[in-house]
């Protein structure tokens, strides 16, 4: 469902329910912004601050997909009144119930560009909180690794299915410093590295969105695991 690019900012964000920072072992693909898809959007002259582009282009602007078929662009009210405009000066279809989730969507390009008005709100948030949070790839907003895994997990299907391990290949808890005070034991939320690579935990924190380090360069020597 997708297409896409390069990380102009790393922002935290708050994962509902979750207090784990997490990474996602990956880096944004710039180059990817150069296909059909980004130019019929751009050609839409939606403002770059009213939309975030979900679906399944967050993967392919990391790598993690090697091509995507549309782009779902959600839009604040702003964005979804521009739409509405370009969708009537066109003389395209009014807006339609979207097939998953509370929203309405308009669609542009045979189907090619679709653009919503909200997006899983009960499992990811608003979209202005998507918006603030998004990943910045050369001034386009993508909806962030971890809301894509939290929406993917809650429709669960075969494709999502598919994505949610790709996700998970690369998803890392950030490493906690220090041990339980008496114990000599790591804390449930802490991770074990083995050559190299580490073991998720269940998050219970912040979610930050970004290429990681190589965490083994860090990492004390005594929790390596062969």
């Amino acid at each position: 469902m997708k297409r896409t690019g390069h990380p102009d900012s790393d922002r935290p964000i708050s994962d509902p329910g979750s207090r784990a920072s997490v990474v996602y072992e990956c880096s944004v693909r710039p180059d990817r912004l150069l296909t059909e898809h980004f130019d019929e959007l751009k050609s839409l002259e939606l403002a770059n601050k009213d939309f975030v582009v979900a679906g399944s282009a967050p993967l392919f602007i990391h790598g993690l997909r090697d091509h995507v078929t549309d782009l779902d662009i959600v839009t604040r009210e702003s964005g979804w009144d521009h739409a509405m405009s370009r969708a009537r000066a066109q003389s395209l279809p009014g807006p339609k119930h979207a097939p998953h989730g509370d929203a309405l969507s308009l669609y542009f390009f045979d189907t090619r560009i679709e653009v919503l008005n909200a997006w899983f709100p009960s499992v990811v948030g608003e979209v202005d909180e998507l918006i603030r949070t998004a990943k910045v790839v050369d001034d386009i907003r993508f909806l962030t690794l971890e809301n894509t895994l939290m929406w993917k997990r809650h429709l669960n299907r075969p494709k999502d299915r598919q994505d949610v391990r790709r996700l998970e290949e690369v998803r890392l808890p950030r490493l906690h410093a220090g041990r339980e005070q008496g114990t000599g034991r790591k804390d449930a939320d802490r991770m074990t590295l083995r050559g190299g690579s580490a073991v998720d935990r269940p998050p219970t924190g912040q979610v930050r969105d970004t290429t990681p380090h190589p965490w083994s360069r860090f990492a004390p020597s005594s929790w390596l695991r062969s």
